[in-house]
């Protein structure tokens, strides 16, 4: 999941990292958990503050689902997340000037598991919108899957469902962004190994197919660039795939990195996209564990030991000035470190951090004046945590 600043259009900054409105975040843990609203300084000169304190691990109930994050105009963080203690979907906001943790839905025991997948974006009143999954979890009863949308923006919360997908989807990936003009663009897994898309301003959403393979593995990444178009990036049949929506079911693109049914087993893709048009999309390649990012289809190797046979997310957004700025993970014996590689000085700068994570994703945003935050959980006890610098 990532933003861009001209992407970001309203999951964060327009940046893009999977399409919120001002910025962009990923997920990622500290090594010095502190209490509630507290702070701590890393020895390499981040700030790390804890939003909502957990007693897990990473194998034990905790923040370890999706976590997903935007800035808004003002400046303030919006985080959508799973919570496994309460197995519920939650939001936290810091808009009040102190974070505020909302639960949005919860799972019921035996019946469905809701909100393990999930995105988020602001518009430009800083309003919140969660895209989120139903899951069925007992194939016996009368539940079924749905991709459901929550928004704050009329002052109260209302949830709704938006689409059904087929009964082989277990887990369906959803991104959610909001354009300047205050429309909802909304992308998802479908039936029949597609990526549906569904729009809507006021009224009823209108539905479309972004794109379909034969061999789509459910990993994928949404923004808008500069003139609101939403640009997905997606992998499947061994490889990246990026596609643009030039008109009403009208999407134009394709294969970025790899060749069909040859090895190039692209993993959980981030992309982000510049003002001026440039893609920039990072994933992880399964079958060499390593980290890539793919500038308009040109590969940079960020790490060459990433997941050890694990999945490994990692987050890009863009800032103001086109650079990028990514969060990804390298697996330890029991815990994860959090990398941050930028090119703001105009060449590629790499670096291991001093935090440690209890699970492989990341969110990271870039607020107007530059600052980065990056949005994770934290190892030992899995609590909810951002860091900024």
């Amino acid at each position: 999941m990532s933003t861009s600043i001209a992407n970001a259009a309203v999951r964060g900054i327009i940046f893009a990292v999977a399409c919120h409105f001002f910025v962009s975040c990923s997920e990622e843990q500290s090594s010095n958990p502190v209490t509630n609203g507290g702070t701590t300084t890393t020895p390499d000169g981040w700030t790390v503050q804890v939003i909502d304190e957990k007693n897990g691990d990473q194998y034990t109930a905790a923040i370890n689902g999706e976590i997903n994050a935007v800035i808004d105009p003002q400046g303030k963080l919006h985080i959508g997340y799973y919570d496994y203690t309460t197995s519920s979907l939650k939001y936290a906001t810091n808009r009040s000037g102190a974070w505020v943790v909302t639960t949005i839905e919860t799972s019921v025991a035996n019946v469905n598991i809701v909100g393990e997948m999930n995105d988020i974006a602001v518009d430009q009143g800083g309003n919140a919108h969660l895209s989120y999954h139903n899951m069925d979890n007992n194939v016996s009863d009368a539940n079924v899957e749905t991709i459901r949308y929550a928004t704050n923006a009329s002052g109260s919360w209302t949830k709704s469902n938006v689409f059904t997908p087929a009964s082989s989807v277990t887990y369906a990936e959803n991104e959610i962004c909001v354009d300047a003009t205050g429309k909802v663009h909304l992308a998802f897994e479908g039936a029949n190994s597609s990526i549906g898309y569904v729009s809507k301003t006021t009224g009823s959403w209108t539905q479309e197919t972004a794109a379909q393979f034969p061999a789509f593995t459910t990993d994928m990444s949404m923004v808008l660039d500069a003139s609101n178009a939403p640009v997905i990036a997606f992998t499947g049949n061994y490889g990246l795939y990026v596609v643009r929506r030039v008109a009403a079911s009208n999407w134009q693109g394709g294969l970025v990195v790899g060749t069909v049914n040859v090895s190039e087993d692209a993993n959980y893709p981030a992309i982000a996209v510049t003002p001026s048009g440039t893609q920039y999309v990072v994933y992880h390649d399964m079958d060499e564990d390593k980290v890539w990012l793919a500038t308009n289809g040109a590969l940079t190797e960020l790490s060459a030991t990433a997941g050890k046979g694990f999945f490994a997310r990692s987050a890009i957004t863009v800032d103001g000035g086109g650079q990028y700025h990514i969060s990804y993970p390298t697996l330890n014996t029991s815990d994860w470190t959090l990398h941050y590689a930028t090119n703001k000085t105009g060449s590629l700068v790499n670096t291991p951090l001093s935090i440690r994570t209890s699970s492989s994703g990341s969110a990271i945003c870039v607020d107007n004046a530059g600052k980065v935050y990056i949005v994770y959980a934290n190892h030992p006890r899995a609590s909810l945590c951002v860091a900024w610098k």
